[in-house]
């Protein structure tokens, strides 16, 4: 298996269709794609693999509105 390239925040946003302080944002509450912080420190970098992207979208996606909070299902 191939490995592939990390991405930065800034290539994430993009491949996400979102603005990099959303990105931002959905780390500090928690909902956001999974990412790897490389060190402690504030300033150390943030990495996105392009198949935890995949796998956020993938979670996202709905087929309907119906039950979007939970897993109710339509009467």
């Amino acid at each position: 298996m191939k490995d592939e390239q990390m991405l930065t925040q800034s290539q994430a946003a993009e491949f996400l269709a979102l603005s990099p302080v959303t990105l931002e944002k959905m780390r500090m509450r928690g909902d956001g794609p999974r990412y790897v912080k490389y060190g402690t420190a504030r300033s150390s970098p943030i990495r996105y693999a392009p198949a935890d992207l995949r796998k956020y979208l993938q979670d996202c996606s709905r087929r309907c509105t119906v039950g979007v909070l939970g897993n109710e299902r339509a009467s």
